[in-house]
């Protein structure tokens, strides 16, 4: 009985602290809809495929600013658009695709966990100049395309195609299996770049690296670079070079300006 007590007392003084919160959850059927863009949110993004037609966002640690006493009968205007899922978010469908777009920037620790039907291709773009706790992709084998101002990157089980773009943030990639339907670009300003991958994955690789190094334990056949026009900088120092792995295959470019790059096979 006093266990039973002390996990209560715990559980009100949680709810009463705010470190407890329900989840909360939106659906949208996704109908015709082949895309799904995610932008402007401050906050921890998660992502994974599902198997039905519903896309899902379910949210943690989200709860809306109160409005201010001033402002009872005034209705909140936001650049971004007007919070229609009651999560913080305006979900808008075009054509074929379907955006949800952060409205204002949540207090606290908050985690939105995207659930997209496999097939569908997901551009994420948080280019916002205040830090979220990172970006989470987990099971993904369809199209994505990231573009984050100060976001960690981590993805776990993913095919690509990918184009991933990070200025403040380490991009961490481990493949399932690469993809060999379209080039690969991976573009790190001010982090490094780590990619696991299987050991018998056939790719043409553009490696670079300004103030940085290149690891790796696969046997690269290197080629001459100097009149490679993929490369966009000229080196002092650093490292710059193209090669094949498997006798070449899909073209997989990695770029760190300030860090390193560590490609490694599984």
């Amino acid at each position: 009985m006093k266990t039973l007590s002390v996990i209560f007392s715990l559980a009100i003084a949680l709810v009463l602290s705010g470190k407890f919160a329900m989840a909360q959850k939106f659906s949208y059927e996704k109908g015709t809809a082949t895309s799904v863009t995610i932008q402007h949110l401050p906050a921890q993004i998660k992502l994974t495929e599902t198997s039905g037609n519903k896309i899902d966002i379910i949210v943690e640690g989200y709860e809306k600013e109160p409005v201010p006493e001033k402002a009872k009968g005034l209705k909140q205007i936001n650049s971004h658009g007007e919070d229609n899922t009651k999560i913080g978010l305006m979900m808008a469908a075009h054509g074929d695709n379907v955006s949800f777009t952060g409205v204002e920037k949540p207090s606290g620790n908050v985690i939105y966990d995207f659930r997209v039907p496999k097939g569908m291709s997901v551009k994420i773009k948080n280019e916002i100049p205040w830090g979220s706790e990172g970006l989470q992709v987990k099971d993904f084998s369809s199209d994505l395309e990231i573009k984050t101002m100060n976001d960690d990157i981590r993805l776990n089980n993913v095919t690509g195609p990918l184009t991933i773009n990070s200025m403040n943030g380490n991009i961490s990639i481990q493949f399932g299996q690469v993809s060999q339907d379209a080039p690969i670009t991976v573009t790190a300003f001010n982090g490094e770049i780590d990619i696991t991958m299987p050991a018998q994955t056939p790719a043409n690789l553009v490696l670079s690296s300004m103030n940085g190094n290149i690891y790796s334990d696969f046997g690269l056949e290197i080629e001459e670079n100097e009149n490679d026009k993929r490369f966009d900088f000229v080196f002092v120092g650093g490292s710059n070079l193209t090669g094949t792995i498997n006798k070449g295959g899909v073209e997989m470019i990695l770029k760190a300006f300030n860090d390193n790059i560590y490609l490694r096979k599984k």
